[in-house]
């Protein structure tokens, strides 16, 4: 038997032959039948086993050919199949970088474009601000004279702080606004008090006419 065959077929058939011997001669044949079976290579003088058993080994060699050959397939199979699978999983992770490669670029896409939406719109906000601190400068400038150009520039630093999302300014917030009003009020405080705007925060922004 080939290697790694473990079992062999007996044929419901093969019970006419033996039923023809002898309860010795029987034996044996199915002793000489066993030891070909193992690879023992048996013989024997006995002209009625050797007979007897050409034909039943006739049909060990044919099913031996048969189970080599469908082992030979099974092996082959085996091997596509394993090939087939690594092929699958190499595939898979394709795809699966594939889907990931595209989430990514969406998100970036994504990204850019929150990026992009949010600079633009806080560079809009900027000039925005900027335009309208210009413009309050401008309102002040005719009181310089009056009140002074200190006095006139802290005021103008306490009202045109801008708020954190660079929409509006101090005074903006305010319900109502005098600038004349304000600034008599700024006058006496200051008068009062020494100063209204905090030495920190003197410096903090440039005056627009300077």
């Amino acid at each position: 038997m080939a290697t790694g065959k473990k079992k062999i077929v007996v044929y419901a058939d093969w019970k006419a032959s033996f039923d023809a011997l002898t309860d010795e001669e029987a034996g044996m044949l199915i002793k000489h039948f066993f030891a070909y079976v193992n690879d023992e290579n048996p013989t024997t003088e006995n002209r009625i086993v050797n007979l007897m058993f050409e034909p039943i080994k006739a049909t060990l060699k044919r099913d031996l050919e048969k189970w080599e050959s469908t082992r030979t397939l099974r092996v082959e199979a085996g091997a596509k199949g394993g090939q087939q699978k690594v092929a699958n999983v190499a595939n898979a992770t394709k795809v699966k970088q594939k889907v990931a490669n595209a989430t990514k670029f969406k998100q970036n896409v994504a990204n850019v474009a929150v990026s992009d939406s949010v600079s633009v719109s806080v560079s809009d906000n900027v000039i925005n601000i900027e335009e309208r601190k210009q413009k309050f400068a401008l309102t002040l400038q005719p009181f310089v004279e009056k009140y002074g150009r200190d006095f006139i520039k802290d005021f103008y630093l306490y009202w045109s702080e801008p708020t954190q999302d660079l929409k509006k300014l101090k005074y903006e917030l305010e319900k109502t606004w005098s600038l004349d009003r304000r600034l008599k009020t700024w006058e006496t405080n200051a008068k009062k008090y020494g100063t209204v705007l905090p030495k920190q925060e003197q410096t903090k922004f440039k005056a627009a006419w300077e």
